[in-house]
């Protein structure tokens, strides 16, 4: 093929061909950087030419991490050529190739990259991508996975086909395409990227893609009718909710998936901060199998017997030993003793690193980690967990990562009016003499300061009851705006009035980039026009409104920082003792 010349651009390898275009890795003088460029072919069919083109221009005006940008469409030489991002980064299949499935944690983080930037596409343009597959994704240095082909893809819009290009083709790689897109259905909508979505975490989960080995009817076959086995029946002990979510993604009927991307992604989140998910598995067929366990067939040693088994075989199996019942039944009541204590804000004073919700393993990359003793925290490097060491002036907004308000001097103890919060038990009196200073300056916002007193505290009383607990709880304790960012997240693509600057605005949330809140503003007169919404520069009391439904005692004592923040006595009051090891500081601040 004949290298392109196009000026101000030097073009240095092919990369991929097929039958629409050719795209070539170039370096772009001008900006010293590298792109992709994208050539159509001169034998393309004018109609696929007219639909590249559109979508390009279509896919030009959107601005996502997820999304390689596209920069700009030229002609040159009688050759139509489309310059975008040059995403550098080995591909999904390229990381498994390299080191084997991915364990759940990392599969999920990377999933729901992919399901921010499907979700993104389709509210804001309506698009379907179609080829969605490990080949075609790419993660960057920064952890970023972006797609990188689009050339299959599709705009729906009403009232048309978006099939008419495809002149009755089947289109895209069967492996990972929807049973509709098999059936060349033109009602396709973002369901089948959701589908898509579901068999690349098949893959990575398990480092086999859908239906492996067949030919590519016998797939397409398979992705109509048939199943594949349940991927804890190929790798044991991968959490059973994360194989449930991939099921509900691979439903064979596009309605008993879920009905919009924000239920998908608000699922995602749970799963990795160690909650079951809120979306119920719809009694359906989806293309993962039913889990099939792991019992393995009863042997019977008998010289000369090759028959089926008998009444008098199973006679000689070894008896359950009574030993194992008493064993299984007393972890049993030690678990149910664990979880009241956790529901009811520790009080039998366990250390913190007990006193964590207990979830699926590896799945905690939203929330800290607790801390093995001389161990720092940990975070995944997705929500940085800064907090403040001064606190804000009235002209200085709070920080995205601050942890408590600006709030005159706890006093040493609750005033009298605190009522023990209903379901929530009595509120905890201070554990030392010495705590209300930590209180106060916690209440000040300065969080380090408070730590360093309880440093002090332990250093001159290492057997002072509970402060360890709580300083431990204060260290590992998540920023108050990453639980926003959060519950203003569940509410993607559906209508709401945020209130922001004294002013109540109706906005259709679209995504949380840089800690901004982008959505469409929804004028009286029908119009809409992109905004963008510091999440920081929210007032507490907004920011308090859009927070998700505490759950753990991190989560109370979250909503705990914000009521304060807001001025909300009642609702403190209320939520301080769920607070879990936090519960004593909470209860030495006034309010």
């Amino acid at each position: 093929m004949t290298t392109p010349a196009i000026p101000g651009l030097q073009f240095t390898a092919l990369l991929a061909q097929n039958d629409t275009f050719a795209t070539w890795k170039a370096t772009q003088a001008s900006l010293q950087r590298e792109v992709d460029v994208r050539v159509l072919n001169a034998e393309t069919p004018p109609d696929q030419a007219e639909h590249f083109l559109a979508l390009s221009r279509t896919l030009s005006r959107l601005t996502h991490p997820g999304l390689a940008q596209i920069y700009d469409v030229i002609t040159e030489g009688g050759a139509t050529h489309v310059i975008m991002e040059h995403v550098e980064g080995a591909s999904l299949s390229e990381m498994v190739a390299g080191a084997g499935r991915l364990n759940p944690a990392q599969a999920m983080r990377l999933a729901l990259q992919l399901a921010e930037a499907l979700d993104y596409a389709w509210t804001q343009a309506r698009v379907v991508f179609r080829n969605l597959k490990p080949q075609n994704l790419r993660v960057n240095s920064q952890g970023i996975l972006k797609i990188a082909e689009y050339g299959l893809a599709i705009q729906v819009k009403p009232g048309a086909n978006p099939l008419t290009a495809d002149h009755g083709h089947v289109v895209g790689t069967p492996h990972y395409i929807a049973p509709e897109q098999v059936a060349a259905s033109p009602a396709i909508d973002f369901r089948a990227d959701m589908y898509a979505l579901g068999t690349i975490l098949y893959f990575l989960l398990t480092a086999k893609s859908p239906f492996e080995g067949l030919d590519s009817y016998e797939i397409l076959k398979q992705q109509a009718g048939g199943q594949i086995p349940h991927p804890r029946n190929v790798v044991g002990q991968l959490p059973m909710p994360v194989c449930q979510f991939a099921m509900r993604l691979m439903m064979k009927q596009p309605q008993d998936r879920y009905a919009q991307w924000a239920e998908a992604i608000r699922d995602l989140r749970l799963l990795l901060a160690n909650r079951p998910p809120a979306g119920r598995l719809p009694n359906a067929v989806s293309t993962i199998a039913p889990y099939a366990g792991h019992a393995a067939p009863v042997r019977v040693a008998a010289a000369g017997r090759n028959g089926p088994l008998t009444t008098a075989d199973l006679d000689r199996r070894t008896p359950v030993r009574g030993g194992n019942t008493f064993a299984l039944w007393l972890l049993l009541m030690l678990w149910f003793l664990w979880l009241a204590n956790e529901r009811l804000g520790n009080p039998l004073a366990l250390p913190p690193a007990l006193v964590v919700d207990i979830g699926l393993p590896d799945l905690d990359s939203l929330r800290f980690r607790a801390a093995a003793p001389g161990e720092q925290p940990s975070v995944a490097p997705a929500l940085p967990a800064a907090v403040p060491n001064e606190a804000p002036t009235a002209t200085q907004p709070p920080a995205a990562g601050e942890a408590v308000p600006v709030l005159p001097a706890a006093t040493a103890r609750a005033t009298a009016d605190d009522a023990p919060a209903p379901g929530g038990g009595e509120v905890p009196a201070p554990a030392s003499p010495g705590l209300p200073e930590a209180a106060a300056r916690f209440a000040a916002g300065d969080v380090a300061g408070a730590v360093a007193t309880l440093d002090a505290l332990l250093a001159a009383s290492p057997s002072a009851p509970g402060i360890e607990a709580i300083r431990d709880a204060l260290k590992s304790l998540p920023p108050p705006l990453a639980a926003v960012e959060a519950g203003l997240l569940a509410q993607r693509g559906q209508e709401i009035v945020i209130r922001f600057q004294g002013r109540d605005r109706k906005i259709l949330p679209r995504a949380v980039v840089n800690g901004e809140l982008q959505a469409e503003f929804l004028s009286d007169d029908g119009t809409s026009r992109p905004v963008a919404f510091p999440i920081d520069k929210l007032d507490a009391a907004e920011q308090l409104r859009w927070l998700p439904e505490p759950q753990t005692p991190a989560d109370h004592a979250v909503a705990c920082i914000l009521a304060l923040r807001a001025g909300e006595k009642e609702r403190f009051r209320a939520l301080r003792g769920r607070t879990g090891a936090l519960a004593p500081l909470f209860a030495a601040v006034t309010p």
